[in-house]
């Protein structure tokens, strides 16, 4: 498959909130330097926590974190060391890399796995800042080709072969002078026979390899007619290639192809999918079968994108330059004298909030102050103050962008209040779960007293379900719903039977405790445990069976305890992972928060009649 790890996900889950602490320190450090590089150990911190974060990835065996966090530690040795090109565009990028990582980590997941190509383009930002080479994509992607074919390009042998109306020895020729139409007169029709050529050597093939090529091939000629790919020069080198393959197969024997298999072809044909745009079917069902969602504009979106809390904070920020700006405005439109140092303040406020936008991806509202900077520039260049006009021009500018950044913050903030309230509930829900289960633990000694103490801790589930639902988990609490239900049933419980109660309990604690730590609803972990209380019910309707949870061997009944997918599960966890920290459902700060919440603590208000202003390292990022 085209994913080259898999890494540690349940480990990330247990280490997250230390790796968290680590980037958001390394940041801080990072600002520190940033405002005071003279006299300061900031830097040697930010590399130290850098170093760190390096070799936690690299534990893990995460490829992608793994490469980018070495990369932001080449480029915070080589700022440290002076061998940069542009020491200001360094910095940024390695404070776009410290934003960026914190938020790629909560991410990943079983729906997005981690992968270099996620990374690539801030990797090659902190290589080009260091004047490296940049990575090629093809570097970073080699997917295995040793996979199972879905049923609908599996080779089959009774399958017939489709007619082509030309024999087999002029395919690769038909196809040559088919590929140089479409190269000299964007001819479709030519791509439409490309394709029947290739559909025809897959369905002539028997080898999986061989059908793997045509396939990917196939593929591409369908996003290149749906318009999901650009017909670029580099893409159109790559279908040339095909040519050399097609005549080994058709002038010699399959054999004799899969001794000379190009899997680089291969391998980038693939790369070209993983980019398309389009939803045909061989598209579809190639990117479903080798996972190549490494460039889907959502997740790409996500990963790219600060966290609820954290843009809310720059939204913050940037509505304080706004005040600030209008504050220089007014003082413009009372005087009646050249004030150059106040229009240079305003520019360089200006530029700031611009690019500051560029980076968050608002480029509306870049655009406008980048064009009121430009303005107030021709100011400065003619030595003359701005009109009337020119400054209520500004106002209604800056007007326009407040109201859109107050829009954000209400919408990040009815996001964050419900992020909040689900970690409360939660943190409050595996506390009852934690309770419920030392119950059940004791009855196991105690069996005689079940009846009572069921009960109570069906009252428990009852609770936590109830409290699930204000979060609409509804699968959970209906879980725990018929299991209070079950318990409550329950006269007299055998040993066997507290010990599937209790699993049922793990597995919804292992559920949320999924949940609260990387945002994943592991809903296998549910299904399994609805299994267990379905053969609770089965054990007791079976009349001719034991009486408890036993196998029966030739008639004798044998004590021998059946291991369930959940406690198999629980077991493997419990054998392979460390043990998390103590407070390993109480919510951190993120990194952009703490960073954000410092600079505002060191921003000092500036004086009443000064016009100039220090500018921290996250404005001017």
């Amino acid at each position: 498959m085209a994913r080259i790890t898999s890494g540690n996900y349940d480990a990330l889950a247990w280490v997250q909130d230390e790796v968290q602490q680590s980037l958001a320190d390394a940041l801080q450090a990072l600002s520190h330097y940033i405002d005071s590089p003279d006299g300061s150990n900031a830097l040697a911190d930010c590399i130290s926590h850098i170093h760190q974060i390096n070799g936690t990835m690299e534990m893990l065996d995460f490829k992608g974190t793994q490469l980018l966090a070495s990369e932001m530690l080449s480029l915070a040795i080589a700022i440290r060391d002076k061998k940069t090109l542009e020491v200001s565009q360094a910095q940024d990028n390695l404070l776009k890399a410290l934003f960026l990582l914190p938020n790629y980590l909560k991410l990943l997941g079983s729906q997005l796995q981690d992968h270099p190509l996620r990374l690539i383009n801030t990797v090659n930002e902190l290589r080009m800042a260091r004047d490296e080479s940049v990575l090629n994509e093809l570097d970073l992607f080699k997917p295995s080709l040793l996979i199972e074919l879905p049923d609908e390009v599996s080779p089959d042998p009774f399958n017939s072969k489709p007619t082509l109306g030309i024999s087999t020895a002029k395919l690769s020729h038909v196809f040559q002078i088919s590929l140089l139409n479409w190269l000299k007169q964007d001819d479709m029709a030519s791509l439409v026979r490309m394709a029947s050529i290739l559909r025809y050597l897959r369905l002539s093939s028997i080898q999986e390899r061989s059908i793997i090529l045509w396939w990917a091939a196939e593929g591409v000629i369908e996003a290149l007619l749906d318009n999901g790919i650009p017909a670029t020069p580099e893409m159109k080198i790559r279908i040339g290639k095909l040519n050399q393959s097609i005549k080994i197969f058709t002038h010699q024997n399959e054999a004799r192809f899969l001794s000379v298999f190009p899997t680089e072809l291969v391998y980038s044909l693939l790369l070209l999918v993983a980019r398309s745009t389009s939803n045909g079917s061989y598209v579809s069902l190639l990117k479903k079968t080798f996972y190549l969602d490494f460039f889907d504009v959502q997740q790409q979106q996500q990963i790219y994108s600060f966290s609820d809390n954290a843009q809310s904070e720059v939204d913050t920020l940037l509505l304080q330059q706004l005040r600030e700006i209008k504050e220089h405005s007014d003082r413009l439109a009372l005087s009646d004298h050249y004030l150059p140092e106040v229009i240079q303040t305003v520019i360089e406020q200006l530029s700031s909030m611009s690019s500051t936008f560029q980076l968050l991806d608002k480029k509306a509202l870049s655009s406008l102050l980048q064009q009121q900077a430009q303005q107030f520039q021709e100011c400065i260049n003619q030595q003359q103050s701005p009109d009337n006009a020119q400054l209520m021009v500004l106002a209604n500018d800056l007007l326009h962008i407040e109201s859109s950044l107050k829009s954000d913050n209400n919408s990040y903030g009815q996001s964050s209040s419900h992020l909040q309230l689900q970690r409360v509930v939660i943190r409050e829900c595996l506390q009852e779960l934690v309770s419920a289960k030392e119950v059940l633990s004791l009855l196991v000694e105690y069996p005689e007293r079940s009846s009572e103490s069921l009960s109570k801790v069906a009252s428990q589930l009852e609770l936590v379900a109830g409290s699930l639902s204000m979060l609409t988990l509804d699968k959970a609490t209906a879980l725990l719903e018929n299991t209070a239900h079950k318990m409550t049933l329950e006269r007299l419980a055998t040993s066997n039977e507290l010990d599937l109660f209790a699993e049922i309990i793990a597995a919804v604690e292992f559920y949320m405790d999924n949940l609260q730590l990387r945002g994943l609803e592991q809903s296998q972990l549910l299904d399994d445990a609805q299994n267990i209380l379905d053969s609770i019910q089965s054990i007791k309707s079976d009349n001719h069976g034991p009486s408890d949870f036993s196998l029966v061997i030739e008639g004798n009944e044998t004590a021998l305890p059946i291991e369930t997918s959940v406690q198999l599960y629980i077991n493997q966890q419990l054998t392979l992972q460390a043990k998390p920290a103590e407070n390993s459902v109480s919510q951190l700060e993120t990194s952009v928060q703490r960073y954000i919440k410092k600079q505002l603590t060191l921003q000092t208000k500036p004086a009443e009649n000064s016009v100039s202003q220090l500018e921290t390292s996250v404005q001017r990022y």
